[in-house]
């Protein structure tokens, strides 16, 4: 990796690490979350069929902001089961197991933006 994308990972890292609580992270931590980045982009590409659609990235982005599946549903104006479905694809199509994993993978994606730039 060179140093310029070894810098982006690490802002990238700092600022993941600002999003969940740890607004002072060591340098461990930060080296933690930097390889686990790291390891994720390389270990979970996307295929083309896995683009988001519209309605599943409002789901994403509103989860990222700590937003429930039924509160979804009532800023959506759909219903919970659908929203449940939301989620059920947008973990398929990322490949990972949970929705709190989904929005971290959101952010590396860029169908999640940090709220702190």
């Amino acid at each position: 990796m060179n140093e310029s994308a070894y810098k982006k990972n690490q802002y990238l890292s700092i600022k993941v690490l600002a999003y969940l609580g740890n607004i002072k992270p060591t340098h461990k931590q930060i080296a933690f979350m930097n390889s686990l980045l790291f390891s994720i982009f390389i270990e979970h590409e996307l295929l083309p069929e896995s683009e988001l659609t519209e309605r599943e990235i409002g789901c994403l982005r509103l989860a990222a902001m700590g937003k429930t599946a039924n509160e979804i549903a009532t800023i959506l104006n759909i219903t919970k089961l659908t929203v449940e479905t939301h989620h059920k694809r947008i973990k398929q199509k990322l490949r990972v197991e949970n929705i709190a994993h989904a929005v971290f993978k959101g952010f590396q994606l860029g169908y999640v933006r940090p709220m702190f730039d």
